[in-house]
């Protein structure tokens, strides 16, 4: 497979993209999906492919759990000649319809191009509610107040980006600092704030109440693979 780097763009929020051109790969790349560089130990996450299927960008944080500098700064055409490279395909894309369900696909800070690969995917995003993305200190993308109204968000957790907005995806952010129009606290804090609102949204309309779930879902390592970014579903059962 012949793969050729065509540029490297540094990003806010310590992320960084790479934009490699590759038709073959274009061609069976999917949404959830991230290709592996076993020799340099690092996970590229698919983030988007352009409109004529030549080149696929990469959007990775560019520090590990660790707090280390990740090895994908050093990623050049001759590496990529040299790496045996994996296609790792994490999402479970089922057929299965959830009646009476809200789901929450939620994407950690690793994991954020993956998780905009699939709310920019026609198809997939379709049985999600809500996509909820991680954030440290400052977002890769310009956030501004959202314009789709969402009822069991309370309070001024109002940020979304444009590139969500236009196709009119409801997305919020969260992050441990204090950013503007983003949730301030841990992914559990924000399932239960989102939980807390839908069960006054479901009281007042059928006197419900919510119970929450959550299941891994894109966090499935192939034997001998690196471990990718997670994506977590979320189910709030009404």
């Amino acid at each position: 497979m012949e793969l050729s780097i065509v540029a490297h763009v540094d990003l806010p929020g310590h992320y960084r993209l790479i934009r490699i051109i590759s038709p073959e790969l274009a061609e069976i790349i999917r949404p959830g999906d991230s290709l592996s560089v076993p020799s340099l130990e690092c996970v590229l996450p698919y983030f988007r492919c352009s409109a004529d299927k030549q080149k696929i960008d990469f959007l990775f944080y560019k520090t590990d759990k660790s707090g280390n500098i990740s090895t994908h700064s050093v990623l050049t055409d001759v590496t990529l000649e040299h790496a045996n490279l994996t296609l790792v395909s994490q999402h479970n894309n089922t057929n299965k319809s959830f009646p009476q369900k809200f789901h929450i696909l939620a994407s950690n800070r690793f994991a954020l191009g993956q998780g905009l690969a699939i709310a920019l995917d026609d198809e997939l995003r379709k049985r999600i509610d809500l996509f909820v993305f991680e954030l440290d200190d400052t977002s890769p993308f310009k956030l501004s107040p959202s314009r789709l109204y969402l009822p069991y968000m309370q309070g001024n957790v109002t940020a979304n980006i444009a590139l969500l907005e236009e196709k009119k995806i409801a997305a919020r952010f969260y992050s441990i600092e204090t950013l503007e129009g983003c949730f301030c606290g841990s992914l559990n804090q924000f399932i239960g704030y989102v939980k807390s609102g839908l069960a006054k949204v479901v009281t007042n309309t059928s006197g419900c109440q919510t119970d929450l779930t959550e299941i891994v879902f894109l966090d499935e390592t192939p034997p001998g693979q690196i471990k990718a970014p997670s994506i977590i579903e979320i189910i709030i059962s009404t």
